[in-house]
């Protein structure tokens, strides 16, 4: 299929028994659309069978039209015969409509010269493509990039890029970069940033459904492709693309009758921009070791909780943190999933920023506000607690209490709240959900005493506590201001604690101030309190950082990030904390409140 969208075909010289074509591919529609060519001879191993054959064991699948007679109360079945037992692979309507514009798009191949003219113009992008990045060197002299496959082992006789000759390999590249020490960068990092390229660049990562290709191309065992599955749990389509420090898969480029030569250029200029040594050098810059800020001099300034994982942020002047887990109370307790018993995030439902939860600690409710609708009012208290249950999901049965996905992982949930509950945000998000509580762990009460925690974090991703400086936000919109973006806030990062150095903008000394001091903290400590807070390192950041915590529109804040904070191949912005110790301070049992204004030691 992947042949003939770019270069003729001869089937009488290739002789196959069965070969596919896909019109999607040779001339972008219609989706859904495709042809198979099975040799006579062959017919046999799609399965003919003789009429009024009754099928028993290991049932198959048959659609509308593909049989001649089937019965109902019994496992009895006669696939369709005539004109042949091909037809048995049709089922349901013909793509009829998709069938009769498939005449325009055979006369564009006609139009711009056939499919030998295509093959030479598509085979000359990739010639060149590949002759222009085996020359990218990082400045230590590593190369950039390794190639796979016939391109690998293909070498010009010159540096035209129209020698073009029988030999010469197809119009698909496939990749890996390496960073300048040698090691693999990750496809999903690749592919993550061009997407934020501008313009943006689409880019196939993975193994590209070849399997066998990919394993030769790698130099995977079988047994190394099974662990990777049973161990690390990597499966097709998933962002795991270093395991072990080898690649689960490489990156495509593939060119075609719409490539032209900008967009070699594009495509190579992204990758010396951001992948070669210069991109070493500014992102080192942006963690640069520039002189520690006193460790006294920093306070909270802004504080936040978010009852309902996604929703939007409810201010705190003064609250309470749990000080054997660091979360505060309520944080991430709650959290929205869909049918499929996944929570819902922000950056698939941009709508949730609308949703404002809050908490009345005296009369113990949760309150929820959103535009046009009247305040949902729920109790905290398993007395006031209404159950209802979710059809067909992963959570249910008895007590309602099951597991959910967060964020690719399990949590303990509890179905929180009546219908009318479910209906109030079904309603307003337009897509039926519930509202669940976490599982495993004291409710909060005023009268808090402690006890043994199940999971620390409830629905939190990563950590119990986030926090951000108020320096690396005003760096990030000084960088927005230059490129005419919309400006930023510390909402957009969903952050628990915002904090700020004692001395205002116009007394500090800004060369000896680290544009992201916090960064280098592995200990926060909040002096007043005698909390130990230790750092679990930085947070990556996703699209959700784009959606404006107001409005729900998208801005461009990860691809401004993407210039200067990238580690590791994750794009990092504030840092996680957890309840630690010192030599000197055992870990805390209970409660202590916080509020802004705390002064902070960062160590």
């Amino acid at each position: 299929a992947k042949a003939a969208s770019t270069g003729p075909v001869d089937l009488r010289r290739l002789d196959p028994d069965f070969a596919c074509l896909s019109f999607y591919k040779m001339f972008g529609e219609p989706t859904g659309l495709g042809v198979l060519f099975v040799k006579r001879s062959s017919l046999y191993l799609l399965g003919e069978r003789p009429t009024g054959e009754r099928r028993t064991g290991t049932n198959r699948y048959f659609g509308g039209g593909s049989v001649d007679v089937v019965l109902a109360g019994q496992n009895f079945v006669s696939p369709r015969s005539q004109p042949s037992t091909i037809s048995s692979f049709v089922h349901g309507s013909v793509h009829f409509r998709g069938i009769s514009t498939l005449v325009h798009g055979l006369e564009e191949l006609k139009r711009v010269g056939g499919m030998e003219k295509i093959s030479v113009h598509s085979r000359c992008l990739a010639n060149e493509f590949v002759r222009r990045i085996r020359l990218l060197r990082h400045g230590n002299g590593w190369p950039l990039c390794i190639i796979y496959g016939a391109w690998s082992q293909h070498q010009s006789e010159d540096d035209d890029p129209f020698s073009i000759d029988d030999s010469t390999p197809g119009p698909t590249v496939a990749f890996n970069l390496l960073r300048s020490d040698g090691s693999i960068i990750g496809y999903s990092e690749v592919s993550n940033l061009a997407a934020l390229n501008r313009p943006p660049i689409q880019l196939r990562t993975g193994c590209f459904c070849n399997v066998g290709a990919c394993q030769r191309a790698l130099g995977f065992t079988d047994d190394q492709i099974q662990n990777n599955f049973l161990i690390a749990g990597h499966v097709c389509g998933d962002k795991k693309d270093i395991i072990n420090g080898k690649a689960t898969g490489a990156i495509r480029a593939s060119f075609g009758k719409d490539s032209i030569w900008e967009d070699v250029d594009a495509l190579l200029s992204f990758l010396t921009n951001k992948f070669t040594s210069g991109e070493e050098t500014m992102t080192a810059k942006a963690f640069g070791s520039e002189e520690r800020t006193n460790a006294k001099e920093y306070i909270i300034s802004e504080m936040f909780v978010f009852p309902i994982k996604s929703c939007a942020a409810m201010p705190a002047k003064r609250w309470q943190m749990d000080t054997s887990t660091g979360r505060l109370m309520y944080d991430r307790e709650f959290a929205l999933v869909d049918s499929s018993g996944a929570a819902m995030r922000l950056h698939s439902y941009p709508k949730m920023s609308q949703i404002a939860p809050s908490i009345d600690l005296e009369r113990q409710l949760l309150i929820v506000s959103a535009p046009g609708r009247k305040d949902l009012i729920i109790p905290l208290t398993p007395e006031g607690h209404t159950s209802n249950s979710i059809k067909g999901s992963t959570v249910g049965g008895d007590e309602d209490t099951g597991h959910i996905r967060v964020c690719g992982s399990r949590a303990c949930a509890k179905v929180w709240g009546g219908d009318k509950v479910t209906e109030w945000f079904s309603s307003f998000l337009g897509v039926r959900c519930w509202l669940v509580r976490h599982e495993g762990e004291k409710r909060w009460t005023l009268d808090y005493n402690s006890e043994t925690v199940s999971r620390k974090r409830a629905f939190a991703n990563d950590a119990a506590l986030l926090l951000l400086s108020q320096n690396s936000i005003d760096h990030l919109n000084g960088i927005l201001a230059e490129q005419n973006s919309k400006l930023v806030t510390s909402r957009h990062f969903r952050p628990n604690l915002v904090v700020k150095s004692y001395n205002t903008p116009v007394e500090r000394n800004r060369s000896k101030c680290r544009l992201h001091p916090e960064d280098s903290w592995s200990r926060v400590e909040l002096f007043d309190q005698g909390v130990v807070l230790v750092s679990g390192g930085p947070c990556a950041r996703c699209q959700m950082v784009d959606v404006d915590p107001t409005s729900g529109m998208k801005g461009k804040t990860l691809r401004a990030l993407s210039e200067y904070r990238r580690r590791g191949g994750q794009i990092v912005f504030g840092i996680f904390l957890s309840m630690g110790t010192t030599d000197d301070k055992p870990s805390l049992q209970g409660t202590a409140w916080i509020k802004e204004g705390d002064a902070l030691q960062c160590f």
